[in-house]
């Protein structure tokens, strides 16, 4: 049975489990706290913390990742895991796309139950989507190269390292390469004539259109033997067919689009909440009718959190049976009796993600805020709104709050000028909306102090995978300054939006 179709079968084995368990979550997380606690009664970092064997989870303060940090450089430095008592097979780094990078250590343990409560529906929704057409699905993961722990555990990204063993597509050695897979890995998505895309992030497939339009000649002669195919790499496998369409293709100076060059695909799986679904929507344009832009799975290096079960809906239900998933309301001081069960979450009301793992986490706070957006059986679907902290992401670099602060501190801010950070229209870019325009010094100024605060933005602006954080001029009297101004006394206004400035037009305002 070839890949899709085991992962397919797969999803289709489980579903009756998500079912039953979003029937009944009560038993379904008690269970899983079950097995998890008789794995913490025996780590020494549980037992040294507890003298013993480890309280009732209600018992346990939430917690964040310094709480570990200790006990995670134990680990690194022996495979040994203190948060679990069992050997570490991977070593799973953070995306550091806001604040210090960090290292969780999965265990087989840990990894059989992410896989348990991630991509659910994933293949069923591309089966579906691909009906009408045949090509392969292209699978892009980030890419990670196969460093070793001090213990000898590999290390990467997690979805690098959940990503499926083969690809129909492409070599699966060029994800350990970021040169590689960004040099040739268009090559080989072009000499298939795709029929779904599964990408976390939908700045790869924006990169992978423009990798193609500025390769042109150099990808078409490799693929008709004219030029040298990669060093160390298989020649691509591109029937005569798609070929003669390639020639047409690349060789006319229009612009290329995921329509001339894919006319088969029909899917497109990928992250699409918050102001990542900005980019998202730009595939669409691009695309041949009637494709269909799918929700990626919710999960974090931490777990599993939301699998879509509405191929046209954003988020979906928490599998109460793989990781117990709590909650906290926002501003909440995190006490043990502050932490809500899922079931006890309201709908339309935001709430901060609390996980407990067989990794050895316990309540811990991954930093993400959802919203509850409704009810599949008992339990909640939800829909990842932004970041604890005040952020921006857009998709591939978070921007904060203090970066952004800081980086206007060092400029001659104006008196009684407003001013507020969002994403731009097309969700690739920073704009800066105010009532008064900065100089081009202090605008530059902005983007400097921005590009040394945040590696990412550093790397993907010299890229060319993200433009500069320009500047846009609002009247005073924009739906979006009400919606920025203090509710109370005590409130700060806001300085950060999460959404295009288009979507406050005609908006009532909202509170801070």
């Amino acid at each position: 049975m070839s890949g899709p179709l085991q992962e397919l079968a797969r999803s289709a084995r489980r579903w009756p489990q998500l079912v039953e368990a979003c029937k009944a979550p009560a038993e379904a997380q008690a269970k899983v706290w079950s097995e998890t606690k008789a794995l913490l009664d025996e780590a020494p970092f549980w037992r040294a913390r507890h003298g013993g064997a480890a309280p009732a989870i209600e018992a346990h303060e939430p917690t964040v990742y310094s709480d570990y940090a200790e006990a995670v450089e134990a680990t690194w430095a022996s495979g040994q895991s203190a948060l679990s008592g069992a050997p570490v097979v991977l070593w799973a780094l953070s995306s550091g796309s806001s604040g210090r990078q960090k290292r969780f250590p999965w265990t087989q343990a840990f990894i059989d139950q992410h896989r348990e409560g991630s991509d659910l529906t994933l293949p069923v929704f591309e089966a579906i989507a691909r009906r009408k057409g045949r090509g392969p699905l292209l699978a892009l993961v980030a890419t990670s190269p196969r460093v070793l722990a001090p213990s000898g555990s590999p290390t990467g990204y997690a979805s690098n390292l959940l990503g499926p063993d083969s690809n129909p597509v492409y070599p699966r050695s060029i994800d350990y390469s970021k040169e590689a897979f960004t040099t040739w890995m268009p090559l080989y998505a072009a000499a298939a004539d795709l029929g779904g895309i599964r990408a976390v992030s939908c700045d790869h497939v924006l990169v992978l259109v423009d990798q193609l339009e500025k390769g042109r000649e150099r990808y078409l002669s490799v693929l008709d033997g004219s030029g040298s195919p990669p060093e160390g790499l298989p020649a691509p496998a591109v029937t005569p067919t798609r070929l003669d369409y390639l020639r047409e293709v690349l060789l006319d100076p229009a612009p290329l689009s995921l329509a001339t060059l894919w006319p088969q695909l029909r899917v497109i799986h990928t992250w699409r909440s918050a102001t990542a679904g900005l980019q998202a929507r730009m595939l669409l344009t691009t695309a041949v009718p009637g494709c269909q832009l799918v929700d990626f799975t919710y999960a974090a290096s931490e777990g599993p959190i939301a699998n879509p079960i509405d191929p046209d809906g954003i988020g979906g239900p928490i599998h109460p049976g793989s990781v117990v998933h709590e909650f906290l309301e926002l501003g909440a001081q995190g006490r043990p009796d502050e932490v809500l069960k899922a079931w006890e979450l309201e709908v339309g009301r935001r709430y901060e993600v609390l996980m407990t793992t067989k990794m050895g986490l316990v309540r811990y706070r991954i930093g993400d805020v959802v919203e509850c957006t409704g009810w599949f059986h008992r339990t909640p679907t939800l829909r990842f709104v932004g970041r604890v902290g005040r952020e921006i992401s857009l998709g591939v670099t978070t921007f904060s709050e203090s970066e952004l602060t800081g980086a206007l501190a060092a400029t001659a801010r104006p008196p009684r000028v407003k001013q507020v950070f969002g994403p731009g229209p097309d969700g690739r870019a920073l704009v800066l909306y105010t009532t008064s325009l900065l100089s081009a010094d202090d605008l530059e100024s902005i983007h400097r102090f921005v590009r040394d605060a945040n590696d990412t933005y550093r790397g993907f602006h010299a890229e060319g995978r993200m433009a500069k954080i320009r500047q846009e001029l609002l009247p005073p009297d924009h739906p979006v300054w009400s919606h920025c101004e203090p509710q109370h006394a005590q409130s700060k206004p806001r300085f950060l939006i999460d959404r295009p400035i288009a979507d406050f037009v005609g908006r009532p305002s909202e509170g801070a």
